[in-house]
């Protein structure tokens, strides 16, 4: 179990600092919000699927779709969510148009890199790219299409922020709880450079933490079980 009370009190304990004034409640949860970041990233580079969730996108009748805009549903990015309860996009995995609910059949869209290529791709009508593998491109926070799209569902996979929208002491962080006091490691780190400081001992508590979170993924989350593998049809 890993709480926003239970690592934050882990954080005082490593960093030593009980006077209010040095680090205040909102103070001790910017270090653990940005130390909980870390850890993210840490686990997504061996896993990308941790933190990874699912939407359908409507498109109807537009070349291109604004993540950011809070007049659409999803919206995913920007200071106003739509729904309220959307998990904030980080980093888009993968794009698939929904050509099928009932079974559900999904055709995956492929990246291209710039607009040059996106345009060197471009397809005049719909049609030409309904049933087989289209292409995107995602510029800050607009998807755009080869072509213009009529009336057509995508299902986006991409990489959430699981911080709390509104964080309470209560507030579930996530279910890798036996490496919460990583998280309160890396909350101490920002709140020691913010003078500048190194501590040796906190340093290679990371590291060693790191590597045993490193393992324990790379091997799957049931360790009494067989590691990880992959199956390919």
């Amino acid at each position: 179990m890993a709480t926003l009370a239970d690592v934050t009190a882990q954080m005082m304990f490593y960093v030593d600092e009980t006077d209010p004034t040095f680090l205040n409640s909102a103070m001790a949860q910017y270090c653990v919000r940005t130390g909980y970041a870390e850890f993210v990233r840490t686990c997504q580079q061996v896993d990308p699927q941790l933190f990874q969730t699912s939407v359908d996108i409507p498109v109807n009748n537009v070349q291109k779709y604004d993540l950011a805009n809070a007049a659409n549903n999803p919206c995913l990015m920007g200071p106003v969510l739509n729904p309220p309860t959307a998990k904030r996009f980080l980093r888009l995995i993968q794009l698939a148009y929904v050509w099928q609910t009932a079974p559900l059949r999904l055709v995956k869209w492929e990246p291209v890199q710039d607009e040059s290529q996106l345009i060197a791709l471009t397809n005049t009508t719909w049609m030409n790219v309904a049933w087989i593998p289209g292409y995107y491109l995602l510029v800050g926070t607009e998807l755009f299409f080869p072509c213009t799209i009529a009336n057509a569902t995508f299902r986006m996979f991409y990489q959430y922020d699981p911080w709390p929208v509104t964080p309470t002491s209560a507030s579930w962080l996530d279910d890798l709880g036996q490496f919460s006091d990583l998280i309160a490691l890396l909350a101490a780190k920002v709140y020691m450079s913010r003078d500048g400081t190194i501590n040796k001992a906190l340093t290679q508590n990371i590291m060693d933490r790191k590597s045993q979170l490193f393992e324990f993924l790379a091997t799957g989350r049931d360790a009494s079980g067989p590691n990880r593998v992959s199956i390919l049809p």
